[in-house]
Order: C-alpha cells, then structure tokens, then sequence
C-alpha cells in the first residue's frame, strides 16, 4: 500500500471506528481466554498513523514488509469493490498452478505471474505469491518414482493425480522451480509474501493429507494409495522441513506463508496432532524468527466461538501467546464439502484483527457484504499497525 492509499484508508476507517469498537471487544471476551487487545485505542493510533504514510516495518533486516491488512484472493474481486473501499484492502493473491509455469522439464514461463504483479504494482497493492503443487504438478513431475498416483480432490470435486512429493528428486524439481522464481521475484517490492507449498497435496496446506477422501465407486483412501505407492509419515515430514529450510534460505528477502492446521498424519490409520503444529511453528521461528508468518485457511466465526473446531481455535491462541506473526483466510460464504463457511465475516476480521494477525485472505464476494464492508478499513488499520510494529 503506497501513502496516498494510507491517506484514503484513514479517511475511510475514521468514521467507521468507534461504531464497531463495542462489537469487537464482546467478541473477544466471549471467545478466548487469552487476553484481549484494546480495540479501540489501538485503531485510533494505526488510522492516524496511516494518513501520513508507514512507519518502519518490523520485519527482520534485509527482509521486505509482511503482507499486510485485509487481503483479496483475487484482482478480479478487488476491482468489482466499490471505489471507496478498495484502499482498505492491502494485499491481493496471486495464485497459479506449478504446471501452468513449467509444461517441459526446465523451461519456465511466468506470465501468468508478470502480468498480476504488474496489474498490483499498479494500484499500490501487495502480493501473496501462491504455486500449487502436488495435483497441479507438471505431468513428468508427476511421473517421478512411478505412475501418478490417483487421487481425489474434495476441493475440484473431481479425480485427479498426484506424484510422490515426499521423494527428494521430486522435490528437486520444486526447488529449481522456486529458484528461477525466487531470482525474478524475491527483490519485487510488491512480492510481500510466498507460499510453501512443495508439499501440499490438492492446495497450499501442507499439514493436511485429505486422507480419508476416496475416488467415487471406490473404497480405497487417498491415504491408503499414497501408502502404497511408498509414502511414509517419516519421508513426508522430512520433505516438509526440507521445503521451510529450503524456501528460507532461497526467498532471502520475501516473508514466506505456512499455512497451518492440527497435522494430519500419512500412516494407515492417519492422526491429527496439535502438538506436531506447534512444534513445526516453533522450531521454524527459532530458526529464523519473523521470515515466516504462520497461517490458517478455514477461518469462521464458529472457529472464533470455540464452536465445532476447538483445536483450531487452540491453534490460534498458540500464535497469539508466542507473538508469532500470522494471518488467516477464511472460508467460503456459501462453505465447501467440509466447511460450515464464513458466517459473520466482519465478526472474522474484527477478532483477527484484534488479536494481532498481520493479514487476511478474504472470501469471493466480500466487496458486496455491507457489514463486512464497515469493517473493512478499521481491521485493515489494526493489522498494518501490527505488521509494523505500531500497534497491539
């Protein structure tokens, strides 16, 4: 976000403030026992801090800012928002498929990506740069090791492939990629973030293994198939430590992004382990603290109310007492095959907001909630101010 964008931002969020303050406090006292920030002040301070441009970034040296503020998972939405709130959006996703960028082995073409930042750059906006890997691998990737492996993909509603991403000469092939990208990219101002996402399976979450999904008129597991075509839980991790150790040491200026949720094992009887979240998060922030924002894709009210997903909530307050950085995205209005959706999004932002997170992923169709909309500058106004360093 360029200063002009701060000036309107403030402008907007200003007169909004103090009429959802209430709102927000309730929110925290009824939905955590961690202790709450104080709304009020803190956004007063980051709204006038924004009308004159933003203070120095407390990201790590030689790193860019973090994305910052609400986020739009798409330049298309954020250009259908009414002009009045657009500046309250501070970062956009730029999504694309590992096998758009690399059909041939070796032979890159990132226009897909060029051409999104550009457009970004333009309006002063950030960028999340997300590659989706495993079902979207090239197809020699997926050959790697062996046939691909079906799979069925609960997010696409449809069968697909995947290749065996936990090998290290499949990995290898992600590397390369990531390097080529990470020497185009890695100095763009406008390239705040980037996913790791080497290992993720049908999307960037690579703690979950859709393990339990099945091909339709089959019985067979995803999980069960990855097990027979070699996978083991120990090669996975391995693969996953390798991907965080790898992209860190590759995107030397650029925040990364982990989404993150209670792990999810590949063994035949698959387990889930907040314990293994937490300590991926923590040795990867000892390691080089404040490169990598920790995130979650799933975000609801009911996950803020301790409702059907307490270990996510638990989650949460894991990042909150640590100061670890993160940001979140939130469901779907409508939800999926396994979500309940959004519910209340300016519910969502509020208590993200008020509890440090540093950005957030909003749901297609949130330029046209005119409750969230009123929340829109004040949230963004609190998360920059985190961000930075100036607030909470």
């Amino acid at each position: 976000m360029q200063p002009s964008r701060f000036a309107a931002l403030a402008a907007v969020g200003s007169i909004v403030l103090a009429g959802i303050a209430t709102q927000a406090g309730a929110a925290v006292a009824t939905t955590t026992t961690t202790p709450a920030f104080t709304r009020l002040a803190s956004s007063t301070a980051a709204v006038a801090t924004l009308a004159s441009g933003r203070k120095s970034a407390a990201a790590p040296s030689g790193l860019k800012p973090y994305a910052e503020g609400n986020g739009s998972r798409s330049l298309s939405t954020y250009n259908k928002a009414p002009a009045a709130d657009q500046p309250a959006i501070g970062v956009v996703v730029v999504s694309v498929n590992w096998s758009q960028l690399e059909s041939t082995k070796g032979t890159y073409t990132t226009a897909p990506i060029d051409s999104q930042i550009a457009a970004a750059a333009a309006k002063g906006l950030g960028v999340r740069l997300r590659v989706i890997a495993g079902t979207q691998a090239p197809a020699y990737v997926k050959s790697i090791g062996g046939t691909p492996i079906p799979f069925y993909d609960h997010q696409a509603v449809a069968t697909t492939t995947i290749g065996r991403f936990w090998r290290t000469d499949y990995q290898a092939r992600w590397q390369a990629l990531m390097t080529y990208l990470a020497g185009k990219y890695d100095t763009n101002p406008t390239v705040r973030e980037v996913n790791i996402s080497g290992t993720g399976l049908i999307s960037a979450e690579p703690m979950l293994t859709m393990g339990n999904d099945t091909i339709p008129g089959s019985s067979i597991t995803n999980n069960a198939r990855l097990v027979a075509a070699g996978a083991t839980e120990a090669a996975r991790r391995a693969a996953l430590d390798n991907d965080i150790t790898f992209m860190e040491k590759t995107w030397v200026h650029t925040h990364l992004t982990l989404f993150c949720h209670p792990y999810v094992t590949i063994e035949p009887s698959p387990k889930k382990s907040l314990a293994t979240t937490e300590a991926i998060v923590s040795s990867t922030y000892k390691a080089d603290p404040g490169h990598v924002v920790f995130g979650h894709t799933g975000a609801s009210s009911t996950t803020f109310q301790g409702g059907a997903h307490d270990q996510t909530l638990e989650m949460y307050n894991f990042f909150i007492a640590n100061h670890y950085p993160f940001m979140a995205q939130t469901q779907a209005y409508g939800g999926g095959a396994k979500n309940e959706g959004v519910g209340d999004l300016a519910y969502v932002m509020t208590w993200l907001a008020d509890h440090g997170a540093y950005s957030t992923e909003l749901p297609a169709g949130w330029q046209n909630d005119a409750t969230a909309l009123k929340a829109l500058a004040p949230t963004t106004a609190e998360m920059i101010a985190s961000a930075t360093g100036s607030g909470h």
